[in-house]
Formats: structure tokens, sequence, C-alpha cells
């Protein structure tokens, strides 16, 4: 649905961003940008995983903004490095 779209662009474009700062191509997959964003930040790659991989759609609007806001977090970090 709408949310499950909107969820994959949010995610699809913060991989992109996350990528280009850490100087990866900004069409790696997921698991080469975790990697990369898990030795960058000192995270577990089970919590960038969940973040950024499009497995699960939000369940209801609310969680389709805290996942928003939790990328937008994640930019934010990587940017400070």
């Amino acid at each position: 649905g709408d949310r499950e779209h909107a969820a994959r662009a949010l995610r699809r474009s913060a991989r992109a961003d996350v990528a280009a700062r850490l100087r990866l191509d900004r069409r790696a997959d997921t698991t080469t940008v975790v990697e990369a964003t898990a030795r960058h930040l000192g995270m577990p790659q089970e919590a960038l995983q969940e973040l950024l991989d499009d497995h699960r759609p939000p369940a209801s609007d609310q969680e389709l903004v805290g996942l928003a806001q939790e990328l937008a977090r994640l930019r934010r970090e990587v940017r400070r490095g």
C-alpha cells in the first residue's frame, strides 16, 4: 500500500545518501551499506539491517513517521561520523 511504498522510498533514499557519504556506490546493496555504516559508527549490524532493509512495511502511519525520524537520525550520525 501507500505506507509500504513510502517506507521503501525513504529507505532507498537513506541507503543512497549514506552510501555516498561513506564513498560507496550509491547503488550499493543493503548489506554493503549496513556493513560500512556499522564499521563507521561502531554500531551493531543487526540494528542497521532492521532500519535500512525493506523487510517489513510500517503497520501504521505512526510507525512510518518513526521510521522517517530514525532514518534522518542515521543520516545525521553518518555526517558527523
